[in-house]
């Protein structure tokens, strides 16, 4: 009889082990040196969020010191769970020659995560997001047969950005439902299963010096219309000249510039007081944007700066004198 217990022990044990909901989290998350407060905040209030559960990260990273990676090494391991963080260095020859985001092509990262991260599914973030939730809940949706699990808010070919691109080029109708590439539930095994590393290659070869916004169109070039459509609250956009969002309980994505690690990211942003208070809580306690931070926000761009600051402004003044 006590053998028969213990079989049964250990049976339930196995059974446990293999429920999804003990399944190992593997979080992919990508960035250059100019980008690493960012890095700590997202995993921070990532790892913060998560209850019992071992979580693997992968950082995709491109110029970054040794002393930057031990900097992020030491934010996650003060959570004292089970992790490992396993940075990648891609340096240029996977996506240098591609048309760049503000002066970076780890944008693109996302879209080689299958060739270089050997595992069955895992969650992309985004670096400039802030994570009010336990992610466990999406890791563990089933989104099958889809291959890649997003937020669409609604937006399709008609309205988005890129969207006359996306008709012209790739021939996609105007009522095509398009993903946000800001927080993605990927399964890996089915993007290797049906051979999307040639679609990707394919059109980064024929086009990719033309891509209007960047990963996020060769994505929906594929994926549009062919993806899971998660809850927004796993990807809450937040746009400056929208005002403040409570995203209380979701994660916040911040879209448009300056992002609160941006320099004079103050004069515009309504979410730096919370971003600098949990990177205070970071290795990366006490840094600010200085000298550098601001020529290189102003290098990106004067206008969206501008914009959001003169948003900021008639906001406040509506606020004092009861007038739109």
């Amino acid at each position: 009889m006590r053998h028969l217990i213990k079989f049964c022990e250990i049976f339930r044990g196995i059974i446990t082990f293999m429920s999804p909901g003990n399944e190992v989290i593997k979080i992919a998350i990508a960035s250059d040196q100019f980008i690493l407060p960012g890095v700590h905040v997202a995993l921070y209030t990532l790892l913060r969020n998560i209850k019992d559960r071992e979580v693997h990260i992968y950082w995709l990273y491109c110029g970054v010191s040794g002393e930057e990676i031990d900097c992020v090494r030491q934010t996650v391991a003060n959570f004292g769970k089970p992790f490992e963080l396993r940075p990648i260095d891609l340096g240029e020859e996977i996506h240098g020659h591609l048309n760049s985001l503000h002066g970076s092509t780890m944008t693109y990262a996302r879209l080689f995560l299958a060739r270089l991260i050997h595992v069955d599914r895992l969650i992309y973030t985004d670096v400039d997001v802030y994570f009010d939730l336990d992610i466990s809940e999406l890791y563990d949706l089933d989104i099958s047969p889809q291959i890649v699990g997003a937020v669409s808010d609604g937006t399709t070919v008609s309205t988005a950005y890129d969207g006359e691109y996306l008709r012209s080029t790739f021939g996609l109708s105007s009522e095509t439902q398009i993903l946000q590439a800001g927080l993605l539930l990927l399964d890996l095994k089915g993007w290797r299963d049906q051979g999307l590393d040639a679609a990707v290659d394919r059109i980064l070869s024929q086009h990719g010096s033309t891509l209007k916004s960047h990963d996020m169109t060769c994505l929906n070039a594929i994926f549009a219309g062919d993806f899971y459509q998660i809850e927004e609250r796993f990807n809450v956009m937040l746009y400056m000249h929208k005002g403040k969002i409570d995203f209380s309980g979701k994660v916040g994505h911040y879209l448009d510039r300056p992002k609160p690690f941006e320099g004079l990211a103050w004069l515009a942003s309504p979410y730096c007081q919370q971003f600098y208070e949990a990177l205070d809580q970071t290795a990366m306690r006490g840094w600010r944007p200085g000298i550098k931070e601001i020529r290189k926000s102003l290098r990106k761009g004067v206008r969206p700066i501008v914009r959001n600051v003169l948003s900021r402004e008639k906001r406040i003044a509506a606020q004092l004198f009861g007038r739109n």
